[in-house]
């Protein structure tokens, strides 16, 4: 495991281990308990992804149309389920809050209090004002509840847009590919429309995603080129090694016996999002 801004020295553990956050699928209810069912949710689309990948990886590629559709699903929730994409929408709750209190005076306060049916005292209005005043002091962390459900929402349209893509399997055997905790990443040529309207999984031109140390899932656009395994050079693994490590919110991993990827560790941290221009870059 090689920590994004940390140096390059890599930590050796154990897979069950690596990047373990405990609780993160954890749905609360009213009461205050916690269910796993979301937990048990996604174990079943790993278990059928899984079947999907070895099929592919004993050479059922082009993969059957079920296989495709799981593998699929199960991309489009490695692009939502990493802490990346939590904190990135933590980060714009965080944000956006900040922005619709700016000019609140205590008199606007006092009264959206009132409109809302809470109190009204000289202290719950000082306490607002403080939060317009001083939001630095201040940040705004949405239930991850709210996570969850957006994850699994936006999973279900991701799904077929990357199923409808066209899919192309890279091999390698004298070079490894790595992973990372934000292991889909996707590359376009700059252009234009793209410097607008920012590149993801719809219009990328490239999507990549590794499905283990010598084999390497290459999504291109829609009808683009013909679905088929292709041999790749040992310069192709490492132009997909940089994506990874340079996609990474934390944390890149390979095998430690393969050679090592140090030299393409970022030294500094990943902003979460840009907002004009500026970096906003994720709080301790």
């Amino acid at each position: 495991m090689y920590a994004r801004g940390r140096g390059a020295e890599p930590i050796v553990a154990m897979v069950k281990d690596a990047a373990v956050e405990s609780g993160f699928y954890s749905v609360a209810h009213e009461s205050g308990e916690k269910s796993q069912r979301v937990e048990s949710v996604l174990s079943v689309i790993d278990d059928k992804a899984k079947a999907a990948v070895d099929a592919i990886l004993r050479g059922g590629f082009p993969p059957e149309r079920q296989a495709r559709e799981d593998l699929a699903i199960f991309i489009a929730l490695q692009t939502l389920r990493t802490p990346l994409d939590r904190r990135q929408y933590e980060a714009m709750v965080d944000y956006t809050q900040k922005v619709m209190l700016e000019g609140w005076t205590a008199d606007y306060a006092r009264e959206r209090l009132q409109q809302t049916g809470l109190d009204t005292t000289d202290e719950a209005v000082a306490e607002i004002m403080d939060v317009v005043d001083n939001p630095e002091k201040y940040r705004f962390v949405p239930h991850q509840n709210e996570h969850i459900k957006i994850m699994l929402s936006v999973a279900t349209q991701v799904a077929p847009v990357i199923a409808a893509r066209a899919w192309l399997l890279g091999a390698c055997n004298t070079a490894s590919f790595v992973t990372s905790d934000h292991p889909v990443v996707w590359r376009s040529a700059p252009n234009e429309t793209n410097r607008h309207l920012g590149v993801g999984l719809g219009n990328a031109e490239e999507v990549y995603f590794p499905l283990d140390r010598h084999h390497v899932l290459m999504m291109a656009l829609p009808g683009e080129l013909p679905e088929r395994r292709v041999e790749l050079p040992g310069d192709a693994v490492l132009f997909v090694n940089h994506l990874v490590a340079e996609s990474s919110h934390k944390w890149t991993y390979q095998h430690p016996d393969d050679e090592s990827v140090a030299a393409l560790i970022p030294n500094e941290a990943r902003p979460l999002m840009e907002i004009n221009g500026q970096p906003i870059y994720e709080l301790n």
